[in-house]
């Protein structure tokens, strides 16, 4: 018997409640793809119960979770300790879209070839020592007939000789009664013994049976015994048939297979039978029908192998020579059979051989004790301790009942996170698990729940023994015993460490995109001429398009660029671009003169050429200077989108392209200056790739024809008006897909 991975004082921890106290998602799977066990928590997250997973095969539930799920399991290998991750989402039962959760899923492959998922939103004997071969070799091919009967006298499961015996079919004799005279399965005498006695547990007897069969009249020995449970009650009763007619046994054998019988009897089990030499099955008590679902005729002459697994009869036909020739007897040997039914049965058997005078093997006779029950909560056990030894979180179990609160079970997963060997972290207190100098604050909320023994749930930072710490999500439940006592408790530790840096993250970036919408125009420009509007939406949070306008008394002047990137250093060059570009409009102004729309971006591109060379970054401008007495528009263009002009009582777009490379790329730019007159009613657009590049699900841009055609269609609304329009259609053309690149607009309007 392998021992437990939990150290003994943990055994008495109820394992099952302390599974569905673990705030984690749990499925185990067996070696044939099945799932072998799920927590309330694991059926919660997939929208069912455990009743509907349990026994269920994986390729069966692709509906619960969810085709990548199915994908990585097939993806996992075979050798131990193999992993596979993968994200699937859920939507609520009521709804097919809306609020989805996210769930990350780990699969790991066990020992045994089974696995175990995580989802993140008693013991048996070994296996069947070879001497079981013989033995189940000689229960497929006894020719005894046994069948077993409940205490209304209804046959339960009879071997193939007993169907033989009783003409008729498996089927047939499930559920009978044994005073159906059709079937031939009891005489009145035993039926009355079993309705008087059987009831107070003493139905017994014996008696001799005259049969015909295959057209001999051969003498069989009925045996009516019943059957007892572990604690002496009742359970079933035992018909067993043995042929003895003096052609197949004398006297003498007789009386030896009377004492053998007597001794196989006090071994205290339950399916009782013989087998020839050769492992064919002589004689099956009724039992064999409770346990495997056959009548003892149907095993009759059958060999014991005939009625085991396929893989069992792999193991004992290759473990045992052909002839069970071993004269030794054995003892609680592990069998797995194969019921009737198709379920799999697992039998704890016992039997020894019966020796002739020359030391030869005449018979063997023992009896099997049904324990899939045990097997099955067994198995299930040792599941549910390789799943906590898998699981991706920190798992220990306290001694709620000890003053210091020590620590009895711990996982490899906990081992590794706090830094301590697991043989050096039992008999530890539980003060190791948050390292020295742990947080104060989060020992007192974890000893005030320990004190009113309710679940405890924090997010704090451990410190390993070596000095590094980490950030972890805590949790502490309480585990109760049958009387309501807390004996134990269970702490949950999960790294989060990379989750805060995200948060941290993500808070400076808000920050960041805090401070540069700031710098952003706060009103629109407007007076009895004209009227400038714009907007900036990053793709991320923080972008690297800006514009800008301003006033001067030779008119206005306009800027939209575009910094390559979305990272933060483009913000940054962003900001800086800004700046640059207001100090030189100031410069320009206190000076009296003013560079024009070229002059402006080749000044900025000797500013800014050593910054943005250094960052490897690059910035596409369109610069305009609007005079809004003689209506004249200047435009110089450093590598931009060409803006678009709506001229009045037209039904086209007028391009301002100019010719001039982008600005960092290298010194001493010369940029194409061109002009064009507007008149009342004209609108001019300034904007940004991330405007026409939008793309739909179908893999088409939004390009700059129907911008235009958008442009002509509400050019004689208001500014803010237009710019909402054009806005709400291209998000209407990008659909529910994410926004690629920042989109910025700027509209002039010339009144």
């Amino acid at each position: 018997m392998k021992a437990s991975p939990l150290p003994e004082a943990a055994v008495t921890a109820p394992l099952p409640p302390i599974l569905e106290a673990l705030p984690i998602a749990i499925l185990a799977i067996d070696g044939s793809g099945r799932v072998a066990f799920a927590n309330h928590r694991a059926a919660a997250s997939l929208g069912t119960q455990a009743s509907e997973l349990t026994g269920a095969k994986l390729d069966a539930l692709t509906a619960i979770l969810g085709a990548p799920v199915l994908a990585a399991y097939r993806r996992l290998g075979t050798e131990p300790h193999a992993v596979e991750r993968a994200v699937t989402q859920r939507w609520p039962a009521q709804e097919s879209r809306g609020s989805a959760a996210r769930l990350d899923v780990t699969i790991r492959r066990t020992a045994d070839g089974g696995a175990v998922m995580t989802l993140e939103q008693s013991h048996a004997r070994d296996a069947c020592p070879a001497d079981a071969l013989l033995l189940t070799r000689a229960f497929e091919q006894s020719p005894f007939a046994m069948l077993i009967v409940d205490h209304e006298g209804r046959a339960v499961h009879g071997n193939p000789a007993f169907c033989h015996l009783a003409g008729a079919e498996q089927t047939e004799l499930r559920g009978r009664c044994l005073d159906e005279a059709a079937l031939k399965l009891g005489s009145e005498s035993f039926v009355s013994k079993l309705q008087q006695g059987g009831a107070a547990g003493t139905a017994s007897g014996k008696q001799i049976l005259q049969e015909v069969i295959d057209g001999a009249t051969v003498s069989l020995l009925e045996t009516l015994s019943p059957l007892t449970d572990e604690s002496g009650q009742i359970t079933h009763f035992l018909i067993a048939r043995q042929e003895v007619t003096e052609q197949e046994m004398t006297k003498t054998a007789l009386a030896r297979s009377e004492q053998r019988f007597r001794k196989v009897t006090e071994l205290a089990g339950e399916w009782l039978w013989e087998q020839d030499s050769e492992g064919r099955y002589t004689y099956s008590s009724a039992a064999l029908f409770t346990i495997l679902g056959y009548r003892p005729e149907e095993i009759i002459g059958k060999s014991y192998l005939e009625i085991l697994t396929e893989g069992d009869r792999r193991h004992w036909t290759s473990a045992l020579p052909a002839s069970p020739n071993i004269p030794r007897a054995f003892r609680r040997l592990v069998n797995r059979y194969r019921h009737k039914d198709g379920r799999e049965v697992f039998t704890e058997s016992s039997g020894e051989p019966v020796i002739g005078e020359r030391g030869e093997i005449l018979a063997w006779r023992g009896v099997d004790h049904d324990i899939t029950t045990r097997k099955r909560f067994e198995d299930a056990l040792r599941v549910r301790e390789r799943a906590i030894e898998a699981a991706s979180v920190g798992i220990t179990i306290i001694d709620a009942l000890t003053d210091d609160r020590p620590i009895i079970y711990a996982n490899a997963t906990l081992s590794g996170m706090v830094g301590v060997p697991k043989e050096r972290l039992l008999r530890c207190s539980q003060t190791v698990l948050l390292g020295p100098d742990g947080d104060p604050a989060a020992w007192r909320v974890i000893d005030a729940g320990l004190a009113e023994a309710a679940p405890v749930s924090l997010t704090t930072r451990v410190k390993r023994q070596d000095g590094a710490s980490f950030w972890a999500d805590l949790q502490v439940s309480p585990v109760r015993d049958g009387d309501g006592r807390v004996t134990h408790f269970i702490w949950i530790i999960a790294d989060v460490t990379e989750r805060q840096r995200a948060a941290e993250t993500r808070h400076e970036l808000e920050m960041a995109r805090h401070i540069q919408t700031s710098l952003l125009p706060k009103a629109r420009l407007k007076s009895d001429k004209l009227e400038a509007t714009g907007i900036c939406i990053p793709a991320g949070a923080v972008g690297g398009d800006f514009y800008d306008y301003f006033s001067s008394k030779e008119g206005v002047s306009l800027a939209i660029a575009d910094v390559s990137g979305h990272s933060v250093g483009a913000a940054l060059m962003m900001s800086e671009t800004r700046s640059a570009l207001r100090a030189e409009i100031r410069t320009a102004g206190a000076d009296g003169g003013q560079f024009g729309p070229a002059g402006m971006l080749s000044v900025l591109n000797e500013l800014l050429f050593d910054d943005l060379n250094g960052a490897d970054l690059f910035i596409t401008m369109l610069f305009v200077d609007f005079d809004p007495i003689t209506r004249r528009l200047r435009y110089a263009n450093a590598g931009h989108c060409p803006g678009l002009v709506a001229k009045n009582h037209s039904q086209r777009c007028v391009t301002l392209d100019a010719e001039g490379l982008v600005l960092g790329v290298r010194p001493q730019v010369r940029f194409e200056e061109k002009s064009l007159l507007l008149k009342a009613g004209d609108v001019v657009l300034l904007y940004t790739d991330g405007v026409i590049e939008a793309i739909d699900r179908n893999g088409e841009m939004y390009g700059v024809e129907r911008l235009c055609s958008q442009l002509l269609k509400h050019r004689l609304e208001p500014p803010d008006t237009l710019m909402q329009a054009l806005l709400d259609d291209v998000r209407a053309f990008r659909g529910e897909d994410h926004q690629a690149d920042d989109t910025s607009l700027l509209v002039l309007k010339v009144y």
